[in-house]
């Protein structure tokens, strides 16, 4: 029995997949809509042609000591068959894949009566990446025109066998890792929290996963390419500059996003295979204009190319098995032209969503000929799906922005949409109520108490006071400020955290007759001297 070795790529895949933490993320996926001519026997025939063609569809895992092989699996593909629906779709995409019997692909005809129906094929991400989509989808059509017009199926052969492609990987690797580990010694770090609208949590591993499509208007796509030859970027520099602009509006500071490269070589380019290695990049901090800051982030994500051969884990000792490398990722391919299959009706559908999510959040960016289409994948237990959906349309603002004002401020990039501003500043911001216009707060607090003594005023986490409660705590705080000569007209610096305590403080001083100086404990020291210096209060 012939056997291969794993790349690296693979080897990490398995060994997460052997860990228990992939939860069927590594399923990928794509299908083919057929209407009315499709002939099934040639159809048959193709789907044969491009397994024989790409033999690491056919492979399983066995364990060779230590080490993960690919070996031939006992079972041969052959065309499955069922009814087409959106149950069998996502059944048929969650179906999970043994690693170690194999194979690691299937090919499904769903049908749905006569004139409708879609070749699904989804295959496990240690056999398959992006780019092999495209790969088996012109392979499949030149094989179903061979079948169609009767000749023999016969594609052209491995452009590189199996083991002479992870011989030169692994070559690769070997020769850009002492590079590799001096360009991460400065660059990584445990990653900080994310900062996301509406994150609960951050995932432990891959989970269930949803997917929110956001589809940028055409006005806006159609812009983009002469955005990004004004900035001097390509194109997926520039929407990886939106990315990093938004995650650094939400207030991420060195926040590592997952960028997926390709790794692929001239003679593994008519390959099917996993030649992508993920690789993070910080987000880089608002400073200069939108086209300083983009070509700032053109240059750190060409700073990571010259090190994409080599894997995060062969560079940095110590990383724990994991689906996903950070909170955050992008992967971006363009996509080709659709082949096409002679006699009937076809369109390419490229995407459907994996049964897991990896991470928090995966931007997935489809660059197609009318524009980019991009598909946010995110673990239901970390966002609700209106989360993400504020995310995407945070990001087509942000995107807006940087096409029509490239030299503006990085730091001013609007990110909410109008409606979204107007809900927040005047909605939500509509508190204002009648009161008598020659109260005062102390007044008002003793109004409050009178009215509704055990009304909840605070709540700050687990601490809870009604308006009695609040009263009784300004009222002792007042009288040891009274002790210490407050009093009207007194100035009182106040430089505590925000809690219900300071909120207590304030009221107290209101209730003496002082005012009060605010000194954010945050600021820098020399910022908090300057305040004090010059408002000269007596107490603080």
């Amino acid at each position: 029995m012939s056997t291969t070795e794993t790349g690296h790529a693979q080897h990490a895949v398995w060994f997460t997949e052997r860990a228990g933490v992939a939860a069927g993320a590594y399923q990928m996926a794509f299908g083919i809509h057929f209407g009315a001519g499709l002939n099934e026997r040639a159809l048959g025939e193709a789907c044969a042609a491009v397994v024989e063609r790409h033999p690491a569809l056919s492979n399983a895992v066995a364990i060779d000591g230590d080490v993960p092989v690919l070996v031939p699996a006992a079972m041969k593909i052959a065309l499955e068959h069922g009814e087409l629906s959106e149950e069998s779709i996502r059944a048929e995409v969650a179906r999970a894949f043994d690693l170690h019997t194999g194979p690691l692909a299937r090919f499904t005809l769903l049908t749905a009566g006569p004139g409708r129906s879609l070749l699904l094929v989804v295959a496990h991400h240690l056999v398959f990446d992006g780019h092999s989509k495209d790969v088996l989808a012109r392979d499949l059509a030149a094989a179903y025109r061979a079948a169609l017009a009767g000749h023999l199926v016969e594609l052209a052969g491995p452009v590189a066998p199996p083991a002479s492609s992870v011989a030169a990987d692994r070559e690769r690797v070997a020769a850009d890792l002492p590079r590799a580990r001096a360009y991460w010694t400065s660059r990584w770090s445990p990653a900080p929290d994310p900062v996301l609208p509406g994150l609960r949590r951050e995932p432990p591993g891959a989970g269930p996963g949803g997917t929110v499509h956001l589809a940028l208007p055409a006005e806006l796509a159609a812009r983009i390419d002469p955005a990004a030859r004004r900035l001097g970027v390509t194109r997926f520099e520039l929407l990886l500059t939106a990315v990093h602009a938004l995650l650094a509006r939400y207030g991420n500071a060195g926040l590592p996003v997952s960028v997926a490269l390709s790794t692929r070589t001239a003679p593994t380019a008519g390959e099917v295979g996993l030649f992508v290695n993920e690789l993070p990049l910080a987000v880089t901090p608002l400073r200069g204009t939108v086209r300083e800051y983009a070509r700032t982030v053109r240059a750190g994500l060409r700073e990571l190319y010259d090190v994409r051969a080599v894997p995060l884990a062969r560079a940095v000792s110590g990383l724990r098995p994991s689906a996903a490398l950070t909170a955050v990722s992008v992967s971006y391919r363009r996509q080709p032209t659709e082949p096409r299959f002679p006699g009937v009706s076809s369109t390419m559908e490229w995407f459907f969503p994996a049964p897991a999510a990896r991470n928090a959040l995966n931007l997935l960016i489809v660059d197609a000929p009318d524009g980019p289409r991009i598909a946010l994948q995110h673990s239901v237990e970390a966002m609700a799906t209106d989360a993400v959906e504020r995310i995407g349309a945070h990001l087509a603002t942000v995107l807006s922005s940087i096409v029509d004002g490239h030299d503006q401020p990085a730091a001013a990039l609007p990110i909410l949409p109008p409606a979204e501003r107007h809900r927040i500043v005047r909605e939500w911001n509509d508190t204002a109520r009648p009161y008598p216009p020659d109260s005062t707060l102390p007044a008002l607090l003793a109004a409050s108490v009178r009215t509704w003594p055990d009304r909840v005023a605070i709540v700050d986490g687990e601490r809870v006071l009604t308006y009695a409660e609040l009263d009784a705590a300004v009222a002792r705080l007042t009288a040891i400020l009274r002790r210490r000569g407050v009093g009207a007209g007194s100035l009182v610096a106040v430089c505590v955290p925000r809690s219900w305590w300071s909120l207590v403080l304030l009221l107290a001083i209101a209730r003496c007759g002082a005012a009060y100086v605010p000194v954010d404990p945050a600021y820098p020291a020399a910022r908090r001297s300057f305040i004090l210096a010059h408002a000269a209060p007596r107490w603080w």
